[in-house]
């Protein structure tokens, strides 16, 4: 018997061991996170629940949005045993070489991605987990977020002049209401500058000149401003961006500074030949 017992104490440990470690790797603490606190997002986002540990394989999840606070009117569900598409389980072990101000925010959790399948409005949001085909465990927590697709509406006054030194001075009115005429919050302007040589020749492709918070922008002088013999029109756009991304004309939401303007707008005598350029500017203009 003496000779027995260390053996199955060993075996008891050995079990304790691995029971502990299949419960560290579920995930434990899970909560709705984002968005949360009323915020605002775009049609394409994704909800984002919190957790600590490691996922399970029989690990699901769903969630349920609803117009109230109670869940008496749900308009949506995402159901992770019949919907496998969207979701998303991370954790930090994947990372854990990664530095911490290079690791993607938000990593560790369980994400599930919309895209487009919530129209303009406010709502509510809980979430519930199940083991495999087991019920459904509710998480503690509700958020409230809000759904914006409607871009900010044009500028309607747009101004420029040229300073004493040849700089470009624009400056527009604040847009303040949405394409819909609801009350916006804008982020941002975006300055787009077009150019174009010559009455003959389509419009080039368009550069953004300048990102801005405020309702003006300035811009040195285009090269060559004495030349006159080489003839080119310059346009510039002014368009209000939300603080989700909305702007009018761009398909998917761009929030204020994940577009980068180029260092130097390109000149377009660098584009083209320039004695090119000039031969048919000659030949354009009446004799």
């Amino acid at each position: 018997m003496s000779l027995r017992a260390p053996a199955v104490r060993l075996f008891v440990f050995a079990l304790a061991a691995a029971l502990g470690a299949s419960a560290c790797l579920a995930f434990e603490g899970e909560r709705p996170a984002a968005p949360a606190r009323g915020e605002v997002v775009s049609s394409n986002f994704s909800f984002y629940i919190e957790a600590s540990g490691r996922p399970l394989p029989e690990e699901i999840y769903r969630i349920e949005v609803a117009l109230d606070s109670d869940f008496d009117r749900v308009v949506a569900s995402f159901d992770g045993k019949k919907e496998k598409v969207g979701w998303l389980l991370g954790d930090s072990y994947n990372v854990s070489d990664v530095p911490e101000k290079y690791r993607p925010k938000n990593y560790q959790g369980i994400h599930f991605r919309v895209n487009g399948k919530l129209q303009d409005g406010t709502y509510f949001w809980r979430a519930s987990k199940a083991q495999g085909n087991g019920a459904w465990t509710p998480l503690e927590g509700v958020q409230q977020f809000t759904v914006d697709t409607r871009p900010p509406a044009p500028v309607d006054t747009l101004r420029l002049r040229r300073l004493p030194d040849g700089t470009l001075q624009l400056w527009w009115s604040p847009v303040m209401r949405d394409m819909g005429d609801d009350m916006e919050q804008v982020a941002g302007y975006r300055v787009y500058r077009y150019d174009k040589a010559l009455k003959r020749f389509p419009l080039m492709t368009r550069y953004l000149a300048q990102e801005t918070a405020d309702t003006t922008a300035a811009f040195a002088p285009p090269p060559n401003p004495d030349d006159a013999t080489l003839e080119r029109i310059v346009y510039y756009l002014v368009n209000a961006v939300d603080q989700v991304g909305n702007e009018e004309g761009r398909r998917r939401p761009l929030p204020i500074g994940d577009l980068e303007a180029p260092a130097e707008i390109p000149n377009l005598d660098e584009l083209t030949d320039p004695n090119y350029l000039r031969q048919l500017n000659q030949a354009e203009r009446p004799r």
